[in-house]
């Protein structure tokens, strides 16, 4: 890992800029005002509305600049009138993929009427309850910010290994199934486990969350630090979201229970995606390490993510 110092990294307002100019790309380079989302990606979509809600926390001054709260509100409007054909697989390498073909309706369908269009996704809800949880955490996040009550109440309507790291699933048995470590399977934990905290007061799942986070970065990074996923460059539309949703929560553990090396951690791949892995429209790419490449709307926020948190603890 770099021993670079802390202080001589960017500062708040460097990393505070870079964020906004790469929102500003995302939202010219992906987003549909119409439907409500990024890249024509459903869940993807949730992580970066997600980003966007955490980057209002955190400088409202420059949220409202960018107008994203007009931009949460659209989409919570917007998103759940989509309609679509979704298709889940699992390749050879484990890793999930998904596609939609998303069309549009122009009322989201009553609550009685989701049986009958199980492909849809009415009031944010589809077939697949990881999608589900996803719209979940951004619009509690949205609530979090504009205090819209319409947020909670759609919100509340919808495995560890020997290193210490998290699986990508359970076998018939229960049990660990050995598939690959994947980077987001240990932020969705991280993430639980502070919430989880917050909710009982207890403290000791705060060290289980730094245990977890340690052996993810040890197993997930690389000798400069920058996190890494196995599937890298081709990692698809689900598996390119898969790295900032760890650095995300990684923010919200350093924030109640804060290390040295998160924080290095969390700076390192902030700088690295913004001086090697942006391309010459300042688009994100899957290889945080750079260069840019495969990029996308998923990809972009993926990264953005990384800025956020730097923003956050810089």
């Amino acid at each position: 890992m770099s021993t670079r110092p802390i202080a001589q990294r960017a500062d708040v307002e460097t990393y505070t800029n870079n964020a906004v100019s790469a929102i500003q790309t995302l939202q010219n380079s992906w987003y549909n005002i119409g439907t409500g989302l990024w890249d024509n990606a459903w869940w993807n979509s949730a992580n970066a509305f997600t980003t966007l809600a955490d980057f209002a926390v955190l400088n409202r001054d420059a949220a409202n600049q960018l107008n994203i709260g007009g931009i949460l509100s659209n989409t919570f409007n917007q998103a759940q009138k989509a309609t679509a054909t979704a298709a889940k697989s699992i390749n050879a390498a484990g890793l999930v993929t998904t596609s939609y073909a998303i069309t549009k309706r122009e009322n989201p369908l009553p609550l009685e009427a989701r049986q009958f269009s199980a492909q849809g996704f009415p009031n944010f809800i589809n077939e697949f309850y990881d999608d589900e949880g996803w719209w979940a955490l951004g619009l509690i996040r949205a609530y979090d910010i504009t205090r819209d009550q319409d947020y909670l109440d759609m919100a509340a309507s919808g495995m560890i290994n020997d290193e210490g790291t998290i699986n990508d699933g359970l076998d018939s048995d229960c049990k660990n199934n050995g598939a690959n470590v994947w980077s987001y399977n240990q932020g969705v934990v991280l993430g639980g486990l502070v919430e989880l905290s917050q909710a009982t007061g207890n403290k000791s799942l705060l060290t289980d969350a730094t245990n977890i986070a340690k052996a993810a970065i040890k197993q997930l990074a690389d000798g400069n630090g920058i996190l890494h996923d196995t599937c890298e460059p081709n990692c698809g539309s689900d598996g390119n979201q898969f790295k900032g949703i760890f650095v995300r929560n990684l923010r919200y553990l350093q924030a109640v229970a804060p290390q040295d090396d998160f924080k290095t951690f969390l700076l390192q791949n902030a700088d690295s995606n913004w001086s090697k892995n942006r391309d010459s429209q300042g688009r994100l790419g899957v290889v945080w390490s750079g260069p840019a490449q495969g990029v996308s709307g998923p990809t972009h926020s993926s990264a953005l993510d990384s800025i956020v948190a730097a923003v956050a603890v810089a």
